[in-house]
């Protein structure tokens, strides 16, 4: 079994390696093109990934984020929904352990 865990990093990356199995297999940072998924689910979270990105002012990071709560209940939504997929496109192979912390 391939254990990941899902939370999201500045930089474009959303899955990492949790087991020696993953990690053999996929590297620590997992790329989305190395997994067993629809095309379109690769896009969708390549995309939440960018959007994370914006959530961070890279002109001031320690600073305020420029987002406000809406936006972030609203990505908080939205990556339930592809974390739903990815688990269910994954399949028992692999379990996916949520540790995001969005605020």
């Amino acid at each position: 079994m391939y254990v990941l865990r899902f939370f999201f990093d500045y930089g474009g990356v959303c899955l990492w390696a949790a087991n020696d199995a993953a990690r053999q297999r996929f590297g620590y940072p997992v790329e989305l093109a190395d997994l067993p998924v629809p095309d379109d689910l690769r896009v969708a979270l390549r995309a939440a990934c960018e959007l994370f990105d914006t959530s961070l002012d890279w002109d001031d990071p320690a600073g305020p984020s420029p987002w406000s709560r809406e936006q972030y209940e609203a990505f908080e939504k939205q990556t339930n929904q592809l974390l739903t997929r990815l688990r269910a496109a994954l399949g028992s192979d692999f379990e996916i352990r949520d540790q995001r912390r969005l605020t």
